[in-house]
C-alpha cells in the first residue's frame, strides 16, 4: 500500500520538539502520495473517474489520516513551533482539510460533491444565494461551505460571510459563520521544500525580496502564478515564501492578470485561442476551470510561441507500444488530464521537446501526446518541472462508457472541424503520416476516414500535423448506439435526443451529446469541432460562461 511521509528524515534536528511530537510527525500515512499534490495545489475538482476518487478516498486512507491528524494534535499540543510562525500541526491540518472536502459525498445519491459542484459550475467565491433553491440547499453546497468555514485551509474569508448567512436563512439551516484565524504567523525567512539550484530546470533562480509575494513575482517575471507555486512547493496562500530564499522561476510566457468575472471561455474568446490551448498553457488550472482566480497571472501562450497547423506529406508510420504492468504514483506535479494509469513518469527539463522525450523514453510520439493530452498540437507548451507519463498501462484509456460493442474515448488532442465525437479509436497525426498509411495501419477505407473526419479532402492532402483523427467511428450509418455518453453521427435527417434536454433546446438536431461528469464547453467544442456561439444557438439555456451544464441532459452539437 502506498504511504505518505510528510517530512524528510532529520528535518526536526534543529527544532525544539518533544520526542513524542517528533515521533508523531514522522509517522507514516497509508494514503496515496497524490494527496500531497492536491493539498499543495489547493485543488477542488473532479479527479477524472470515480475509481480514482474511490481509491484516494478509501476508508483505509481516511482512517490512517484521521489517526495521524489526531496523534499529531495531541502529541504536539504543548510543543513550540518547529519553525518560526509555523505550528507542528500545519501540514496534517492542511491535508486533512483537503481530504475531507475532496471526499465529501451527497448522502442520497452517493456522488462525489466535487462532481456535483462542477456540474452546477459554481465557484465558492460566486454568489451562492443566487442559485436555485435545490442547488444552494443541497447537501454538497451546504456541506462544502460548512467545511470551508470550519478550517483555515480554505478560501473562506470575510467576503463570504454575508453570502453564507443568506444561504443559511434561505435554506432554514444554522451553521457557524466566523472566519478562522490564519494558522501560520510567519516572520522568519524559512521556506519548506524550497527549490535548490540543482533542481531548477529552467535555470532561472530568483532571490525573494522583502515585500514580495507570489503574484508580484509572477507579474515581474511574466509567468503563471500557479506554475510558480507548484514547482516551488509554495503553499496555496503563499505563506511559506520568505525574503532571502532562492526560488525557481518557470520559463516566461505571454502573461495575463485574471480579472473579476473572467472565465476560461471569455479569456480564450477575447484572445483568439481555444480553451484547450489555454488549459495546456496553464497545467495547474483544472479542466472545468473552477480554480481560475482573479488577481493571479495565467499564460496565454507557450514559452516557445504560437502553433500554426501544418499540412504534411509523408510515408506510412509504424510504431511499437510497450506498456507498464502496474501503476506508480507521480513523483511530483503532473499536468491536468495526464493519465493516472501510468507506470513511469518523466520530469520535463528546459529545452526538452516531445520528439526528444519520445526517443529517450522509448515511447511512440503519438502515444506520448495521447497519454498527456494537455500537450498542444505543436508540443510547445511542455512545462519544466512537471512530470509527464511515458509508460502507461495497456488499459490506460479504457472508460466505463460502452455502446454495447466497444468503448468510446475522448480525442487525445485537438480535432479538425466537424470530426465525430462518437469515436472508439484516435490517431494523432505525426510527420510522415498519409491517408494510405492510416488505412493500412487501422484497416479502414478512405470513405470511412472521410465519414468520421469530414474535413479531409478527397485526395487527403490536408492532414493537420498534431491533430487527432478518428480511425474507428463504428458504423457510418445515421445513428450510433446510445450510452451513458451518447453522441449520434450526423445524417440527412434529424434524430431525437437520447436523454432529457434543457428548456429551449432545438429539436432540429443531427448530433447529440449527453453530458457526463468532467464535461465542460471547451471540451465539447473541441470534440465536435464547433464554437461556443453555435452551442448557445442550439442550446439557448447555456450561459455565456458555460457554468450551467446539466449532468445527464442531452445537448445538440450539430443542427
Amino acid at each position: 500500500m502506498a504511504q505518505i511521509s510528510l517530512y524528510s528524515s532529520g528535518i526536526f534536528n534543529d527544532a525544539v520538539l518533544s520526542a513524542g511530537c517528533t515521533s508523531a510527525l514522522n509517522g507514516a500515512i497509508a494514503c496515496d502520495p497524490y494527496w500531497i499534490e492536491l493539498t499543495s495545489a489547493d485543488l477542488y475538482t473532479p479527479l477524472g473517474s470515480n475509481s480514482t476518487q474511490d481509491s484516494l478516498c478509501s476508508s483505509a486512507c481516511g482512517t490512517s489520516l484521521a489517526s495521524y491528524h489526531n496523534t499529531v494534535a495531541i502529541a504536539c499540543a504543548n510543543d513550540p513551533n518547529p519553525w518560526s510562525g509555523i505550528p507542528a500541526t500545519w501540514a496534517s491540518d492542511a491535508i486533512w482539510a483537503t481530504f475531507n472536502r475532496t471526499c465529501l459525498k451527497d448522502p442520497s445519491s452517493n456522488i462525489y460533491c466535487t462532481d456535483y459542484i462542477a456540474n452546477i459550475a459554481t465557484e465558492i467565491d460566486g454568489d451562492l444565494n443566487s442559485l436555485p433553491a435545490a442547488q444552494k440547499c443541497s447537501p454538497c453546497v451546504l456541506g462544502l461551505m460548512n467545511q470551508a468555514q470550519g478550517t483555515a485551509f480554505s478560501n473562506f474569508s470575510p467576503l463570504h460571510v454575508d453570502d453564507w448567512v443568506a444561504v443559511q436563512q434561505s435554506c432554514g439551516v444554522s451553521f457557524p459563520t466566523d472566519v478562522q484565524p490564519p494558522v501560520a504567523n510567519l516572520s522568519t525567512p524559512i521556506v519548506a521544500n524550497s527549490t535548490g539550484t540543482s533542481q531548477c530546470l529552467s535555470g532561472n533562480l530568483y532571490t525573494v525580496q522583502s515585500g514580495d509575494n507570489c503574484q508580484t513575482i509572477a507579474a515581474s517575471k511574466n509567468v503563471a502564478t500557479g506554475t510558480l507555486q507548484s514547482i516551488n512547493n509554495i503553499f496555496p496562500d503563499c505563506s511559506n515564501l520568505f525574503a532571502g530564499v532562492q526560488i525557481c522561476i518557470p520559463q516566461p510566457c505571454q502573461a495575463y492578470l485574471v480579472k473579476p468575472g473572467d472565465t476560461c471561455w471569455s479569456i480564450a474568446s477575447a484572445r483568439g485561442i481555444t480553451v484547450t490551448a489555454l488549459l495546456g498553457y496553464n497545467p495547474t488550472i483544472n479542466p472545468s476551470c473552477t480554480n481560475l482566480l482573479s488577481g493571479f497571472n495565467i499564460c496565454l501562450s507557450p514559452a516557445a510561441g504560437t502553433y500554426t497547423p501544418t499540412t504534411i506529406a509523408g510515408a506510412t508510420v509504424t510504431k511499437t507500444d510497450t506498456f507498464a504492468t502496474s501503476t506508480v504514483p507521480p513523483p511530483g506535479p503532473t499536468p491536468f488530464r495526464t493519465t493516472p494509469n501510468c507506470g513511469k513518469y518523466y520530469q520535463v527539463k528546459t529545452n526538452d521537446f516531445c520528439q526528444l522525450i519520445s526517443l529517450n523514453a522509448s515511447v511512440p510520439l503519438d502515444l506520448f501526446e495521447e497519454i498527456n493530452p494537455s500537450i498542444d498540437a505543436g508540443c510547445d507548451n511542455l512545462v519544466p518541472g512537471f512530470w509527464y507519463c511515458v509508460e502507461p498501462t495497456a488499459d490506460w484509456n479504457a472508460t466505463s462508457i460502452d455502446n454495447g460493442t466497444s468503448t468510446t474515448v475522448a480525442p487525445p488532442g485537438p480535432t479538425p472541424s466537424g470530426t465525430t465525437g462518437a469515436c472508439f479509436a484516435w490517431h494523432v497525426i505525426v510527420s510522415g503520416d498519409t491517408c494510405t498509411g492510416l488505412e493500412q495501419q487501422f484497416g479502414v477505407t478512405l470513405a470511412q476516414l472521410r465519414a468520421w473526419n469530414p474535413q479531409l479532402s478527397s485526395d487527403c492532402t490536408n492532414l493537420l500535423l498534431g491533430d487527432a483523427y478518428c480511425v474507428d467511428g463504428g458504423s457510418t450509418s445515421s445513428t450510433a448506439a446510445s450510452s451513458t455518453t451518447t453522441s449520434t453521427i450526423a445524417s440527412s435527417t434529424t434524430v431525437p435526443p437520447p436523454a432529457p434536454t434543457p428548456p429551449g433546446t432545438t429539436n432540429a438536431c443531427f448530433v447529440w451529446h449527453t453530458v457526463v461528469s468532467g464535461d465542460f464547453c471547451g471540451l465539447i467544442e473541441d470534440d465536435f469541432g464547433i464554437t461556443m456561439a453555435q452551442l448557445q444557438a442550439w442550446n439557448p439555456q447555456l450561459a455565456s460562461d458555460c457554468t450551467n451544464l446539466l449532468l445527464g441532459d442531452a445537448y445538440c452539437v450539430k443542427a
